[in-house]
């Protein structure tokens, strides 16, 4: 398994410090970094320095993540355009984050217009070799965020594949390694993510489904059972990236550095 991370984050700790790119991504690859994930609209800014330095400092991009309403029926050429520009850059994983009911709609309808356009989009994805994925997101009004709702897409859409959430249960108080191991053999990318249930000073507080504080964390120092879901991710023979997200951490220098060390350890 590769040790990977979201490239805002090291963008943002860089900011912090007041260090460049190129001297955190060195930093991050001394501490074990072995790969990075980036947001398809962030890339598009500026893919060419953004590439060249993760080239410089010999880190590859491995997953691409992006927005796409195909819930209303749109953004289907957009969703087109990330998988191209994955496959230009030899981008195997391709996480989509593909809309919501507004309020008032029938979530049973967005349901089933997500299930067809998740099947042309899965389509497409196939024939240039390239992974699909949704992950179990951590809002309620998302049809994708309970396992429930991950099993029924995934089994309407035979060739999707599974980003597992670690931390994104914790908003609904259901069982990662649960999800881990119902859904191993469709898991074809990990975000590791880690809510604290008591405060950390400096942090974000995002709120769980029944209203609790969830205070996001460096990894191995929240509620997430990540060393569990690990583990049991090994016994079934997973073998691609656990990559970092830490969204709203105190010190996101300090948490990249904490958050290697738990993966190496682990």
């Amino acid at each position: 398994m590769k040790r990977c991370i979201f490239l805002c984050h090291l963008i943002e700790a860089a900011q912090r410090r007041k260090i460049s790119l190129d001297e955190m991504l060195l930093q991050a690859a001394g501490w074990g970094l072995q790969g990075a994930e980036a947001d398809y609209d962030a890339l598009q800014a500026a893919p060419q320095p953004v590439l060249e330095a993760l080239e410089r400092a010999g880190i590859p991009l491995l997953a691409l993540y992006g927005k796409c309403d195909l819930a209303h029926g749109g953004d289907l050429e957009r969703a087109r355009a990330m998988l191209s520009f994955a496959a230009a850059h030899q981008i195997r994983q391709v996480l989509i984050v593909p809309g919501y009911p507004k309020p008032g709609e029938n979530r049973e309808q967005i349901t089933q217009e997500l299930i067809r356009r998740l099947q042309v989009l899965c389509g497409i994805g196939a024939a240039a070799q390239i992974h699909l994925s949704i992950e179990n997101f951590g809002y309620a009004d998302r049809p994708y965020h309970t396992i429930g709702e991950i099993e029924r897409l995934l089994a309407a859409v035979p060739d999707l594949c599974y980003t597992l959430d670690t931390g994104n249960f914790l908003f609904g108080r259901e069982n990662a390694l649960r999800a881990a191991s119902l859904f191993a053999p469709r898991i074809h990318h990990v975000h590791c993510k880690d809510f604290s249930l008591r405060p950390i000073p400096g942090s974000q507080t995002e709120r769980d489904d029944h209203g609790a504080p969830l205070y996001p964390a460096a990894l191995g120092a929240g509620a997430a059972p990540l060393a569990a879901v690990i583990a049991r991710l090994r016994e079934y023979g997973y073998q691609g990236a656990l990559s970092i997200e830490q969204f709203g951490v105190a010190d996101p220098f300090s948490a990249v550095r904490e958050s290697l060390s738990f993966l190496k350890k682990h």
